[in-house]
């Protein structure tokens, strides 16, 4: 009896436990590699209407771009604690290949991401940058949205001090207007020491930004309305910078 029990039991359980990522009908490809210790899941592309059910927690990599995705859920990556990189980037693409579509992104969705370093939320229209992000992201991608840099404040960036990416254009200009030129008053960017990379191209900017972290070594400013430049808008910068203009500036004394 003992024997027949174990038998039926053995043939049951694989059947009863299968994950659902190992079914035919889970979207997404699934790649894992013992040598880099990653666990891939692609869902690139599959139409996806929200994030699907059957992420196992052991992922570290998940590719959630170019969907249909229109809100994300407070729990859907909260038990995705491995996480090192997430792609959103168009998650919420037009259905006609044309311009963005508001990615919804609740205040806690990403709380549990502890050890995320790159987060991609390009092309979502968000007005704004998504609150509580992890403090171990270092790179961050916000490009093509409808963020108002000219609202960034001293506290924009508060906790993400391991930043090292910094990627904001595309988000006032011709393909993707705003309506008017943008100045940033304030120093958003100041609190960032470990900053090395900053993209602001095409942004309708008319100056450069006050308190750029001396950290930087690439910045971006191509494709704005800046016309002056000014000895101090960088004072202080040690290492040479690598700066991207469309047009030639005329330098203030």
């Amino acid at each position: 009896m003992l024997l027949f029990y174990l038998c039926y039991h053995y043939e049951i359980m694989p059947a009863a436990f299968t994950p659902t990522w190992m079914t035919r009908q889970f979207p997404c490809d699934v790649i894992s590699n013992k040598t880099s210790n990653t666990v891939k899941f692609d869902c690139k592309g599959r139409h996806l209407e929200e994030v699907p059910e059957g992420i196992t927690s052991n992922a570290t990599h998940l590719d959630l771009s170019e969907n249909f995705i229109k809100s994300i859920k407070d729990e859907s990556f909260s038990k995705l604690t491995n996480l090192t990189q997430l792609n959103l980037n168009w998650a919420n693409k037009s259905k006609d290949g044309y311009g963005c579509r508001l990615l919804n992104i609740p205040a806690n969705a990403f709380k549990n991401l502890t050890k995320i370093k790159q987060l991609e939320l390009s092309g979502n229209c968000l007005t704004e940058i998504p609150r509580n992000l992890p403090h171990s992201v270092e790179t961050l991608e916000l490009e093509i949205n409808k963020i108002s840099l000219d609202k960034l404040h001293d506290n924009s960036f508060l906790g993400l001090k391991n930043i090292t990416n910094l990627f904001l254009s595309k988000n006032c200009y011709f393909w993707n207007p705003c309506g008017k030129s943008v100045a940033i008053m304030e120093k958003p960017f100041q609190i960032l020491d470990k900053l090395n990379a900053l993209n602001l191209s095409y942004n309708n900017l008319t100056h450069v930004p006050k308190g750029l972290p001396q950290s930087i070594t690439i910045l971006g400013l191509d494709s704005n309305k800046i016309e002056n430049i000014s000895k101090d808008d960088f004072q202080g910068f040690r290492r040479k910078k690598i700066i991207a203009w469309q047009q030639t500036p005329s330098f203030a004394p």
